[in-house]
């Protein structure tokens, strides 16, 4: 392809170092590298185990690929005492490279993919608030019902906020799509919040995807929306087909500069590229 891409949504790992633990078991690949993986750069998205340094997977990545564009984005434990996480902020602050922090927030009764046991904490403002200061990205993933009653304090923290998988809209039969498309459509009245093009496969049948795609399009502007990946855990099989099908629905070129690298060398680079 001849534009720039940056992938804003992938996984590396090394089963060896035992950090994730969580692929154990399943038909993922042992190891995952960006050796051969034809991106101008990553946004390397983390998910080790709590029990692991919370710079494990930082680390690991710095000492074996030195010469790969990678930024990071740090696990972070939103549940903890506002002490502890302002700590833990303060530290991954300090290091160029890691733009920002997730915790996986999803949970739902409307499909099996619903990893958190946890409730999203009353202090979360005033967490946001602390990623602001530190200008480090607020990575959500969450279900549309669970955005949309802390949409004004996401708003009022003033932190940059990047929702993951299309904000995991579910399209099958006990699905949210109503609270999805409210959500959409208040993505793009704040120009502080983005939305990757990622992991639709994850709750959903990719026959559905053009009518994805086509609801966001209508209502989110490109300057919002940024390609990811979400490699290995979508298409496995062929790292480039998510990017070839995207390329082929967008078509025109200007679109497809944003959405494959303006928007993730803005909010992730810094302008680097």
């Amino acid at each position: 392809m001849s534009h720039k891409t940056i992938d804003s949504h992938i996984h590396f790992w090394d089963l060896a170092n035992d950090y994730n633990d969580w692929v154990k078991g399943t038909d993922l690949p042992n190891l995952v590298t960006p050796v051969n993986l034809n991106s101008d750069a990553f946004v390397h998205v983390e998910a080790h185990s709590d029990k692991f340094d919370s710079l494990c997977e930082y680390n690991w990545l710095k000492a074996n690929f030195p010469e790969k564009d990678i930024k990071v984005v740090a696990t972070a434990d939103f549940t903890q005492s506002i002490d502890s996480f302002r700590n833990d902020m303060l530290k991954f602050s300090k290091i160029d490279d890691i733009v920002g922090v997730r915790q996986i927030m999803s949970k739902t009764t409307k499909t099996n993919y619903s990893p958190f046991d946890k409730y999203i904490p009353s202090d979360l403002k005033d967490k946001l608030k602390i990623l602001a200061e530190h200008d480090l990205i607020f990575e959500a993933q969450m279900y549309p019902e669970q955005y949309l009653p802390i949409l004004d304090d996401i708003a009022h923290s003033g932190v940059t906020m990047i929702v993951e998988h299309f904000g995991l809209p579910i399209f099958a039969g006990n699905n949210n799509l109503a609270e999805w498309k409210t959500f959409i459509k208040q993505i793009s009245q704040n120009d502080n919040w983005y939305m990757k093009l990622s992991g639709f496969d994850m709750n959903n049948n990719m026959k559905d995807v053009r009518k994805c795609l086509d609801f966001v399009f209508d209502n989110i502007p490109t300057s919002q929306l940024c390609y990811g990946s979400n490699f290995p855990v979508s298409h496995q099989d062929n790292y480039s087909s998510w990017r070839y099908f995207l390329v082929e629905y967008i078509k025109d070129d200007s679109a497809i500069k944003d959405v494959f690298f303006n928007v993730a060398n803005k909010v992730y680079l810094k302008g680097e590229l």
